[in-house]
């Protein structure tokens, strides 16, 4: 469901939109995205009704969409951080969700329950933000992801 392909490390993005348009990008490089514009729409559309920085310097942006292909969580902490609102919190770890509009209910929960969980963990974020590969983070991210 994560990919090494789907880590963004350490690049600078101008605002969220750019951030989430180019994890999308990667998404559908990978064949999990089948429109970009499409998937992008949903997720845009999610962040009006509510926003999904969620704490903790954290965001989660999802869509369910049905260019979704594949489900995936691509990964980015951007540098420097992004405001990702118009409040005061910088973002600097984020999780762009992308399920097939079938699978909404259940994958979609699961993924959220389960990055939920570990981002509690104080420990956890804090070993996200200091990770000096993409190995490291991905060996992190496959455990949340995953468990």
């Amino acid at each position: 469901m994560i990919e090494k392909e789907l880590l963004v490390v350490d690049e600078a993005f101008k605002n969220k939109e750019e951030l989430i348009y180019s994890l999308s990008q990667k998404a559908n490089e990978l064949g999990k995205v089948s429109q970009v514009s499409h998937y992008m729409q949903s997720v845009l559309k999610r962040e009006e009704e509510c926003s999904t920085a969620i704490g903790f310097s954290v965001a989660i942006p999802h869509g369910k969409s049905e260019s979704v292909k594949i489900p995936f969580v691509a990964f980015a902490r951007p540098q420097p951080f992004i405001q990702w609102d118009n409040n005061e919190e910088e973002i600097k770890l984020v999780f762009l969700i992308g399920v097939p509009k079938e699978q909404e209910g259940t994958v979609h929960l699961k993924i959220l329950a389960n990055i939920s969980r570990k981002l509690i963990d104080e420990e956890f974020r804090l070993s996200l933000l200091k990770a000096s590969s993409k190995e490291e983070l991905y060996g992190l991210l496959t455990e949340a992801v995953q468990s």
